[in-house]
């Protein structure tokens, strides 16, 4: 079925939209975020990855209750977010829907991002854009994301103010792309199985020559858990409290893709995120380090080794 033109769906419940919601152990929490994006798009596909109970209640309350809006595909266990993301894909690809829209099960749309993700296309449609992202707002602390612009050799990291942002990596939550982007660009990275998976597509996305832009019209509130800082003295931070299992494959996958990208500024950029992630692991004191540490220290080995897919460790 071919797309209809984006720019003449410029109002919420354009039916060429589907949403692809990966859920794992959300419980109640994916409620909002269901009932928020559900006016605004055609239909939306639930990926559950083998849930227990409270999130399977929350998934048929709101499935009985939106028979005819919402599909719930249940995988019975844990497949990774690439695969659940790439199924739900299919699914959409398969009934025609002519624009995918991504969406993580803790994130709540501003009820006009869909709307304002297509005027953002409107605006930039001559630049092939592949991938319109929302301007991310952090649940935590309410502040704007930043995204970074890569040159050949230096990166910078920009905040959208009063155009659309062009940019080289977004995350997929509140990302909406044509069909043809996964048609020509391909699926998600299945053997990434969880983190950095948005990292890979992006860059593989903007290798067959589309664009990925920030409006700064949309908006998604994205909740990422609680984080540790770390303190150095006159230099402070934090990044998100990775459990173990986390970092292993944060690290795996990192330093195998560090290994497989030309791109110098891109390579820096994500090898001072390691860097980042290492020092707060280093100086945040916190439970379980010795556990934390071993898991950096396999990730790093398999990612050099490529032994990639779903970890049979127990981490």
């Amino acid at each position: 079925m071919k797309a209809l033109s984006p720019i003449a769906s410029l109002s919420p419940g354009t039916p060429q939209v589907a949403c692809i919601v990966v859920t794992y152990e959300i419980g109640r929490a994916v409620l909002p975020v269901l009932e928020a994006i559900l006016p605004q798009v055609d239909r939306v596909f639930v990926v559950d990855n083998g849930s227990g109970g409270e999130t399977q209640d929350a998934l048929r309350e709101i499935e009985s209750s939106r028979t005819e809006r919402i599909e719930v595909i249940r995988n019975g266990e844990n497949l990774g977010i690439a695969a659940a993301m790439n199924i739900g894909v299919r699914r959409a690809l398969d009934d025609g829907h002519g624009w995918i829209l991504t969406l993580d099960h803790d994130s709540v749309a501003a009820p006009d991002m869909v709307a304002n993700l297509f005027r953002t296309y409107a605006e930039v449609t001559k630049a092939n854009p592949g991938i319109l992202s929302p301007t991310h707002i952090d649940g935590s602390t309410g502040r704007k994301y930043r995204y970074p612009v890569f040159g050949k050799i230096f990166f910078r990291h920009v905040t959208p103010t009063d155009r659309p942002l062009p940019c080289s990596f977004c995350i997929t939550s509140g990302s909406l792309m044509p069909r043809q982007v996964f048609e020509t660009a391909g699926p998600f990275r299945e053997d990434y199985f969880v983190y950095a998976v948005d990292t890979e597509f992006c860059r593989r996305v903007l290798q067959h020559g589309y664009s990925i832009y920030v409006s700064e019209k949309a908006t998604l509130v994205h909740r990422e858990g609680g984080g540790r800082k770390a303190d150095l003295g006159i230099f402070q931070f934090r990044t998100p409290d990775w459990s173990a299992r986390s970092l292993y494959y944060i690290f795996r996958n990192v330093v195998h893709d560090l290994r497989n990208n030309p791109v110098l500024s891109w390579r820096v950029h994500e090898g001072l995120f390691l860097a980042r992630a290492a020092l707060t692991l280093l100086f945040a004191n916190p439970p379980d380090r010795t556990a934390r540490w071993a898991a950096v220290r396999r990730g790093i080995a398999d990612g050099i080794k490529g032994r990639l897919g779903k970890s049979n460790y127990s981490l």
